[in-house]
């Protein structure tokens, strides 16, 4: 534990030094902890403590470039797992740019939001900017959510994509990429090696824009035979202040199981899911809002409908939620209330329902959290959350978070 400590109090030297310009940084400690209590009395207790932080440096080294980085440090010190400790870095990318702001570098460990994938990755992207174009170019180790490669040339992601500003209105993107993951399961002393999971996928995108409507659509195609990995259409319209309707949206999603990228269930068949999510919402009142939501899902030749219904105040909302289908059913009430003082922020938050599993019975499930926020100072905040679950499977199950937020 504290050898991490010492990992972060290092990088901060090091930011510090090396920015004198311009620093800022977030750092978070917290300890969650729970006890549960089954019908047999068994009780079990975690605490778990953590330790993120959040750092960003401009002007490091050269005029114009920025230094991001961000991680998380845990354990339990009461019931470790057997993973613990874990200390984990999220970013560490530097960021340059070049001829007058059209050339930008990044160097390091990154997420990679790409039209025809997403991952993180450690490794290099250089984007091109014009006037009505943008070449994106990026290559390194893929990291999976481990965050740990020890492969890299087997483990790795790369790609490129190509941007065009057809109109003021239309937006298309085309994209190529490959992803690897090389994967060892197994224990240390027999360690079972798994081919590695390749895919390639070539994706397009187009976003219009006109008045107040929005459309968007994106495909994704594996290169091999041209399937469809996934598919997005989005359409929305945002209401103005002098109309009742705020917002209506219309969205239709399919989606190939993505358990092949990080799990050794991808020796199982899988199969692939639909979506079309249709939500709104309305304003009644100066300071009351109506919301929808439906939901009708496809997955294996079966189907699931979701329906939520809620009223929105400034300080509180109340949510009705209806589920009926492959998953099973559920009827829940939510309510949530949040009151703001000076420098107190208070919110609450119940639900209460029943749900009922596909080989079972109706059983009540309800919920009660309580969050407090307090600034201390400009750059200290102390923020705690208590969270109790009534359910058949425990008879007792109490969560507490308590944490300080430090900006410098």
């Amino acid at each position: 534990m504290l050898r991490s400590y010492w990992r972060i109090a290092g990088i901060l030297l090091l930011i510090g030094v090396a920015c004198p310009r311009s620093f800022n940084a977030y750092l978070n400690t917290s300890a969650y902890s729970f006890a549960r209590q089954n019908p047999g009395d068994s009780t079990l207790t975690h605490v778990r403590v953590y330790e993120s932080f959040m750092i960003r440096g401009n002007d490091v080294l050269l005029k114009g470039s920025r230094l991001t980085i961000s991680g998380v440090f845990y354990l339990d010190p009461v019931n470790a797992f057997d993973v613990d400790p874990v200390f984990n870095m999220y970013n560490v990318v530097y960021s340059t740019v070049w001829m007058q702001r059209k050339l930008q570098v990044h160097l390091g460990r990154q997420f990679i939001y790409a039209v025809s994938d997403v991952a993180r990755m450690d490794g290099l992207k250089v984007t091109y900017n014009r006037k009505k174009m943008s070449l994106l170019g990026f290559a390194g180790g893929y990291v999976p959510a481990s965050g740990w490669t020890s492969d890299p040339i087997n483990s790795h992601f790369w790609g490129m994509q190509l941007g065009w500003k057809a109109t003021s209105a239309l937006d298309l993107k085309a994209g190529l990429s490959q992803k690897a993951h090389s994967r060892t399961y197994g224990t240390e002393r027999s360690p079972q090696e798994v081919s590695p999971n390749l895919r390639s996928l070539l994706g397009v995108q187009g976003t219009f824009r006109k008045s107040r409507w929005t459309t968007f659509v994106r495909m994704r195609n594996y290169t091999n035979d041209f399937s469809i990995s996934d598919f997005v259409i989005h359409g929305n319209y945002r209401g103005s202040s002098q109309t009742p309707l705020q917002s209506l949206a219309l969205e239709y999603q399919y989606r190939t199981p993505r358990i092949p990228e990080n799990s050794i269930f991808s020796v199982f068949n899988s199969s692939a899911s639909s979506e079309v999510r249709l939500s709104g919402r309305n304003q009644l009142t100066d300071r009351v809002q109506g919301s929808f939501s439906f939901r009708h899902v496809w997955f294996s030749g079966e189907s699931a409908d979701i329906v939520s219904i809620g009223v929105n105040h400034t300080n509180f909302a109340v949510n009705v939620i209806r589920q009926e289908g492959y998953g099973g059913s559920s009827n829940r009430l939510v309510v949530g209330i949040r009151k703001p003082w000076e420098k107190l922020s208070l919110a609450a938050r119940t639900t209460i329902g029943n749900y009922r599993l596909l080989e079972g019975n109706w059983d009540d499930l309800s919920t009660v959290s309580l969050t407090g926020e307090y600034l201390l100072t400009d750059r200290l905040t102390l923020r705690s959350e208590v969270h109790v679950l009534r359910n058949p499977y425990y008879t007792n199950d109490t969560r507490f978070q308590l944490g300080l937020r430090v900006r410098i």
